[in-house]
């Protein structure tokens, strides 16, 4: 076995472990730990922009239903588009209900978004 499946299957086994080391470390290093996470969200944009996605969902109550490939899957060549501007996109829930799942969102601009958000009110 090698060093890091020995790493991943105590990481399954104990993620309570995992979790107490990491929020130690964040804790006796805040400068190292903040650049380590910088460093993080550029190398994987796509898989922390998902992350931050599934939390926002979880913190407004919101079933959060894609995984990760199909979320990047979902967004395809328009994931450079996403934002907060008015024209940017984003991911659209039909009637603004239901979990966020490919049957159930599409693609409008943020305008587009807040515009059918009144009309449904």
């Amino acid at each position: 076995m090698t060093q890091a499946e020995r790493s991943a299957r105590f990481k399954a086994r104990h993620p309570e472990r995992v979790i107490a080391s990491a929020k130690k470390f964040r804790k006796q290093h805040p400068e190292r730990a903040d650049a380590s996470c910088a460093e993080w969200r550029v190398d994987n944009p796509k898989k922390f922009a998902f992350q931050r996605h599934r939390s926002q969902a979880k913190q407004r109550n919101i079933e959060f239903l894609f995984t990760l490939k199909e979320w990047v899957d979902w967004w395809g060549d328009d994931f450079a588009k996403r934002g907060k501007a008015a024209d940017d996109l984003c991911m659209a829930r039909y009637g603004d209900t239901g979990p966020y799942e490919a049957s159930n969102v599409r693609k409008l601009t943020v305008k587009e978004n807040i515009q059918e958000a009144h009309c449904n009110a």
